[in-house]
């Protein structure tokens, strides 16, 4: 559940839900009618400098306090008769959230390392965008020297003998064998194992 706070043009509080209250305080009692910086002194901060960055109102901005990590959203607060009375002010913890985003990049990373380090050959299949990348090492046994361009349009010509295997699932933990082309024109076996990650042994 989201925190929410109205505050009137002069950032006097107007409402408060009990969650953006356990959020920052759980011994508030009255609030209504007092200054923001009088009930949350640093946040009453961020809150004007983040609000005066963004008086659009379009995108949340992110701030921490106490070791968390908030996503803030302001947005203008209009009567029944839409004259501008003050903000509403949306916050939300995304301290999960961004541990989480910091645990897949942080994969993501070491991915990619063993990918570019590897010395087995590997290549990614996106079949929904029917493309693929592969690593210098399968560009290597494919013919390519160092300094050449890679061709990953050419590439995937020559893996697609694997498509139909990639499709239906075949190969598991068995090596599927099979001839490809290099680009001189000559052709070499190589053994294929299907995971998520393409490996390839020539």
């Amino acid at each position: 559940e989201d925190g929410v706070i109205l505050l009137d043009r002069r950032d006097r509080v107007l409402y408060m839900n009990g969650t953006f209250k356990n959020y920052f305080s759980d011994h508030l009692i009255r609030t209504k009618g007092k200054h923001i910086d009088l009930i949350f002194p640093s946040l009453g901060t961020k809150i004007k400098a983040l609000d005066s960055i963004a008086r659009s109102y379009k995108e949340p901005k992110t701030f921490f306090f106490d070791g968390k990590t908030y996503e803030l959203n302001i947005s203008g607060l209009f009567n029944h008769i839409k004259r501008h009375v003050g903000k509403t002010v949306i916050i939300r913890d995304i301290t999960e959230k961004k541990a989480t985003e910091n645990i897949v990049r942080e994969n993501e990373e070491k991915y990619r390392m063993i990918f570019e380090k590897s010395s087995d050959g590997i290549f990614r299949y996106n079949l929904r965008e029917n493309s693929i990348e592969a690593n210098p090492a399968l560009a290597r046994m494919l013919g390519y020297d160092n300094g050449k361009r890679v061709d990953n349009k050419y590439i995937k010509e020559v893996m697609d003998v694997f498509r139909e295997d990639i499709i239906n699932g075949s190969g598991g933990n068995k090596l599927l064998q099979k001839q490809v082309d290099r680009i001189n024109g000559s052709k070499i076996w190589v053994e294929v194992s299907l995971n998520k990650d393409l490996r390839i042994n020539g």
